[in-house]
């Protein structure tokens, strides 16, 4: 098992699209899958750097982070509101992370933690607008990133790192990267607000789980 596991092949590229084509149009239908989703890409990456680091060994990080996963996912998804905080956070650090990339500057780890916190906090008065405001950027940053790294563009869609220093020296395609992705998200969110039209604006401190898909 080597490094594949860890960087973007084809088929993982394939699967960042597909899931951010579904993330970006239902995300707020589909929020319990996001939560499985996210609360797995968190358990297995923290055990498996835990476990590379500590050991140097591939195969019991990667055995260990799909275990850890596994339990990420299931709690997460049983404890709502910590799933809508965590995702809503994650989201904030993540807008961060871009305005300072585009900004040209290096990211204060006191901000990132600020973005995410307040944009948590958010999500916990104003549950169905973080929801699809989340999804529906996230997931079309899968989309075009994704399209984006088959396209030839040097940006890893699945790294952090990668999209930081990509935007932080971007030219025009960076640019028109960053653009498509503007537009792609505008759509998601509007799509999604046409899929739940009574809905009134989005605005609601309403302490409950979104619809089934």
């Amino acid at each position: 098992m080597s490094h594949e596991l860890m960087l973007p092949t084809n088929g993982w590229v394939g699967v960042v699209i597909a899931i951010g084509a579904i993330q970006c149009c239902f995300g707020y239908r589909a929020f319990k899958a996001v939560l499985v989703l996210v609360g797995f890409a968190l358990g297995y990456g923290l055990a498996y750097t835990a476990i590379d680091l500590s050991f140097h060994h591939k195969y019991a990080a990667f055995f260990a982070g799909v275990i850890a996963g596994v339990v990420g996912g299931s709690l997460i998804n049983n404890v709502y509101l910590i799933g809508v905080f965590v995702v809503s956070g994650l989201f904030g650090a993540a807008v961060a992370l871009h305005l300072y990339a585009i900004a040209g500057q290096h990211p204060e780890p006191i901000m990132l933690f600020l973005f995410a916190a307040l944009a948590g906090l958010f999500a916990l008065f104003f549950q169905k607008l973080m929801i699809i405001l989340a999804t529906s950027l996230s997931g079309a940053w899968g989309v075009v990133a994704g399209v984006a790294w088959f396209a030839g563009a040097t940006i890893n869609p699945i790294s952090i790192g990668s999209v930081e220093k990509y935007f932080r020296t971007a030219d025009t395609q960076g640019y028109l990267i960053g653009a498509c992705w503007l537009v792609l998200s505008i759509v998601g969110v509007l799509f999604q607000y046409r899929r739940l039209p009574g809905m009134n604006a989005g605005y609601t401190s309403e302490v409950k789980s979104p619809p089934s898909a």
